[in-house]
């Protein structure tokens, strides 16, 4: 989807809601996002704030610990919810990646004719240096949740450089 395409849906989901459940992978530096959004209707998740455990705990643990802590905090937005329309955005989404995190729990937990959410993921290149052994990929992210989506939502990933 084209950045001017994506506008487009946010104005008219400003002005009127948008019927279905909304879902969009922006690719891009959340700077460039944010001039598009209309501040007003935000709700910000940032997944590396989202649970409040500093213990080291097996991945499955933390798993769980994150959609259930995830879904609670989706929960709480949807049903604080009145009239306006509400766009969510959030932040570090190889959180999602990195603990198999489903989608699902956006569709069960949050999205609805009077929200949308917005999945932000860095397009950056890592400029530090790695062993030989291990091998960067900056779209790693963006493959592993763009294959999660559902086909009605698979063209709804923008990419902004």
């Amino acid at each position: 989807m084209k950045a001017n395409d994506f506008k487009i849906i946010l104005e008219k989901h400003y002005r009127k809601g948008v019927s279905g459940r909304k879902l969009f992978l922006w690719y891009g530096s959340v700077d460039k996002l944010k001039i598009i959004l209309p501040s007003d209707l935000i709700k910000e998740i940032d997944l590396l704030n989202l649970s409040e455990s500093n213990t080291i705990i097996d991945d499955d643990t933390i798993t769980r610990s994150l959609k259930n802590d995830l879904s609670q905090l989706l929960n709480s937005y949807l049903s604080g919810l009145k009239e306006d329309n509400q766009i969510l955005v959030v932040y570090n989404c190889w959180v999602l990646s990195r603990y198999k995190i489903p989608l699902s729990v956006f569709y069960q937990d949050y999205l609805c004719d009077k929200t949308m959410a917005i999945l932000q993921i860095d397009n950056i290149d890592f400029d530090g240096s790695l062993p030989d052994y291990i091998k960067f990929n900056k779209e790693k992210t963006l493959q592993y949740i763009s294959n999660l989506l559902p086909e009605e939502n698979k063209q709804n990933i923008i990419v902004k450089n």
